[in-house]
């Protein structure tokens, strides 16, 4: 009787050891499926220069459109602290954003905010009425977005330009 026991003790052990090398073998799967899905992303991060915008880095001059179609520029800024933020009418974690930078634009007047935005026209109208943002709301440009390193939206920087 003992042998026998022995013997389902055995066979357990390997029965368990069968199904941990079989999770071990789906985690190590799902891990590859991952990696393969964040495989086009490497290659636009790749493209960005190492360790983004430093402090005491001056800003990259640009000049985009605000809503109205009239040219901003950041040397328009020059002495001032700027929020410079980079969002996107269809992205979740903005639209969560969008009510919080509100309230703290009202609270801080004095601080300078500048927001980048991609959507369509209307979109971002609709986005600054709701929102009533007062602050420049310029149009999207990728080349300014790969100048200051934006990995993504929502996005922020504050710095002093000049």
């Amino acid at each position: 009787m003992d042998e026998k026991k022995e013997h389902l003790l055995l066979q357990g052990a390997l029965l368990l050891l069968s199904i941990l090398v079989l999770l071990n073998g789906l985690i190590l799967w799902r891990v590859f499926q991952v990696e393969q899905s964040l495989a086009p992303l490497r290659t636009v991060w790749q493209g960005l220069p190492e360790g983004g915008i430093r402090p005491g880095q001056k800003a990259p001059a640009f000049s985009l459109a605000d809503m109205q179609g009239n040219e901003v520029a950041l040397s328009e800024f020059q002495g001032k602290r700027v929020l410079l933020v980079f969002a996107s009418t269809e992205c979740g974690a903005c639209r969560r954003m969008f009510p919080h930078l509100s309230e703290y634009h009202e609270q801080h007047p004095e601080q300078q905010i500048v927001m980048i935005l991609s959507g369509s026209k209307e979109a971002k109208e609709e986005v600054a009425d709701t929102y009533h943002f007062d602050f420049p709301v310029l149009a999207w440009d990728d080349e300014v977005a790969y100048a200051y390193q934006v990995p993504g939206t929502p996005d922020a920087l504050v710095f002093c330009p000049g």
